[in-house]
C-alpha cells in the first residue's frame, strides 16, 4: 500500500507531538544546563500543552490568582505566562486570553481538543513557538 506526502506529514506531525509530550515527561532527569538551553522551546511547548490541559473542564477562568497557580503547577513562572506562553496557545487555537488595560490576565478559555486531538495541537504549539521566535532554538 503506498503512502501519500499527506500521509507521511500526518505521521511526522504525529510523531513530533508526541515527543514534546514524551520530553516534558522526561524534563526533570535533564540535568545538564546546556542540554535544557538547547531543547528549551520543546520544553517550553510541552509546559504550554500542559498549562491548557489542566484548564481542561473549567470553562473561562476570569480569576488571574487560579490562572497563575495552574502556570506554576505547570512550571511556568508568570513572566513567561503572559510573554510567551499565553500568545502561542493563543496563536495555536488551543487557548482564548484577553489582558486587562493595566496588563494583567482578564481571561483565559482553553479549546484543548477542540480543533485536533492533543498530540496534533502540541504540534502546532511547537510550529508556532518556532514561527514567532518568542522560543529560541540552538542547534
Amino acid at each position: 500500500m503506498a503512502t501519500t506526502d499527506q500521509d507521511d506529514s500526518d505521521a511526522t506531525e504525529r510523531r513530533l507531538g508526541r515527543a514534546v509530550l514524551f520530553l516534558l515527561q522526561q524534563a526533570p532527569m535533564v540535568t545538564n544546563p546546556v542540554v535544557r538551553a538547547d531543547i528549551e522551546t520543546l520544553l517550553l511547548s510541552g509546559q504550554a500543552m500542559d498549562f491548557a490541559s489542566r484548564l481542561h473542564g473549567f470553562g473561562r477562568i476570569t480569576n488571574a490568582q487560579m490562572i497563575r497557580q495552574f502556570a506554576r503547577l505547570a512550571g511556568i513562572a508568570d513572566r513567561a505566562l503572559i510573554l510567551q506562553i499565553l500568545p502561542v496557545l493563543k496563536q495555536a487555537d488551543v487557548i482564548d486570553f484577553a489582558l486587562k488595560p493595566d496588563g494583567t490576565i482578564g481571561y483565559v478559555e482553553e479549546f484543548v481538543g477542540v480543533s485536533g486531538s492533543i498530540i496534533r495541537q502540541t504540534f502546532k504549539v511547537l510550529g508556532q513557538a518556532l514561527s514567532t521566535g518568542q522560543c529560541i532554538v540552538r542547534s
